[in-house]
């Protein structure tokens, strides 16, 4: 089958944000890092009764939502969920050590011990309340723009809890290349901004106003 113009565009668009995000060096990552610990705060208190929440662990300099975690778990109570391939198909596990305690999954991505507490892809997809989602560029409707790979679209078919989209403020662009089958999200959280991705979604969540940098 020959690919899309959009899947070609796509390709290429990955090059590029792939080559920027390598060349950040540490102590930008962790900065960013922080400063979208904040956001997520910011807005997931703006969220009523959130019990469980998705989440990731960073590979390759993806903006870090683990600072987030360490930094707010004292005053943020939700279970935290991640993807773990348990060799056959991934479930969603939690776990309470954020750095020691893991190994590695495909393609070298941390992931939790195979004994820890896990439930199924289609049990999280009905009872988890937000996802926290990597990318390497969302755009301002809430496309994104993965690895190519095609796990988050598996993840999010579906799904009932709210998408968010974790980027660089660098990674949001106007308009990206899209696929019928891609899925948008809900919000968008950055370093330096939060943007619920419609009007519609906004009226949903009862959120009138969206986080962004003091500094600005």
């Amino acid at each position: 089958m020959k690919p899309t113009d959009s899947q070609i565009n796509k390709q290429s668009l990955r090059e590029i944000f792939k080559k920027r995000r390598a060349d950040l060096l540490g102590f930008e990552v962790a900065k960013s890092s922080s400063s979208l610990a904040k956001n997520l705060e910011d807005i997931i208190q703006k969220i009523p009764s959130v019990k469980r929440i998705a989440g990731y662990f960073p590979v390759h300099n993806e903006i870090d939502p683990i600072t987030f975690f360490e930094t707010h778990k004292l005053l943020f109570t939700p279970s935290i969920y991640f993807p773990r391939f348990d060799g056959k198909e991934y479930v969603f596990s939690n776990t309470k050590d954020l750095c020691s305690k893991l190994e590695k999954g495909p393609y070298g991505v941390p992931q939790p011990l195979a004994d820890s507490p896990s439930i199924s892809l289609e049990e999280a997809k009905k009872t988890v309340d937000i996802w926290l989602v990597p990318g390497l560029a969302f755009d301002h409707l809430g496309y994104r723009l993965g690895m190519g790979k095609g796990y988050y679209d598996q993840f999010l078919k579906g799904c009932q809890g709210l998408r968010f989209g974790l980027a660089y403020d660098w990674q949001v662009v106007d308009s990206l290349p899209r696929d019928t089958w891609d899925i948008t999200m809900d919000i968008v959280v950055t370093d330096e901004h939060v943007w619920i991705t419609s009007d519609e979604k906004q009226e949903t969540l009862g959120i009138t106003d969206v986080v962004e940098d003091e500094t600005e």
